[in-house]
């Protein structure tokens, strides 16, 4: 494994303890929060998370992080995880509808705007980002779908032991995508951990 670069590690750890910084405590969250909190989350992630690691894989200037966005679209479409959300958010009758769609819809189409762009250096930061965090987010959503009764935890449980993999894998793609002639790489990471920041607290926060 290549070394990773420790300002990015510093960045990664701030990211992720500002976002449970606004995690409220699960024992504070009543069950229609809990509900209303999975559902915007599958509504914001389902539809959109493959789409987001393909443009990682397309945009990207580095080998490595290439085959790392490839290796974890092959996880992805190999156990089917859409499928494995929608189960989880049915298991939790937290499935989204219209409104849900709606309210996550601007910091949603943000994050598909920064992927458009086509960008390998940011394109791989919010993959980064995304996979770094979950250890934060994901341990939550458990504990929120434990709370109003869900027993089929596959999804929790599944990124609860991959994304620690991944976290690394993408720290040490975004090190190396970062030093192949980016103009503005140090802008553009800040830029999109911004843009991840207010996409969770769009979720999470009610």
């Amino acid at each position: 494994m290549n070394k990773v670069d420790s300002g990015l590690k510093e960045k990664m750890f701030l990211t992720k303890n500002e976002i449970k910084e606004f995690l409220q405590p699960v024992e504070n969250i009543s069950e229609d929060d809990a509900h209303t909190i999975i559902k915007r989350y599958v509504a914001s992630i389902e539809g959109n998370f493959l789409s987001w690691m393909a443009g990682a894989s397309i945009s990207s200037r580095s080998v490595i992080s290439r085959f790392a966005a490839d290796e974890n679209l092959w996880v992805e479409l190999r156990d089917d995880h859409p499928s494995m959300l929608r189960k989880f958010a049915k298991c939790c009758n937290a499935e989204p509808d219209r409104s849900d769609f709606q309210y996550v819809h601007n910091e949603v189409m943000k994050i598909r705007s920064l992927v458009g762009e086509l960008s390998g250096i940011k394109n791989i930061t919010l993959m980064a980002v995304l996979e770094n965090t979950s250890a934060a987010f994901v341990p939550y959503l458990s504990e929120l779908a434990k709370k109003i009764g869900c027993d089929d935890l596959t999804y929790t449980d599944v990124h609860g032991e991959a994304d620690i993999d991944h976290a690394n894998q993408f720290l040490e793609a975004l090190t190396d995508e970062q030093n192949l002639g980016y103009k503005n790489s140090s802008d553009d990471i800040d830029q999109t951990i911004r843009i991840v920041i207010d996409f969770m607290k769009k979720i999470f926060v009610l």
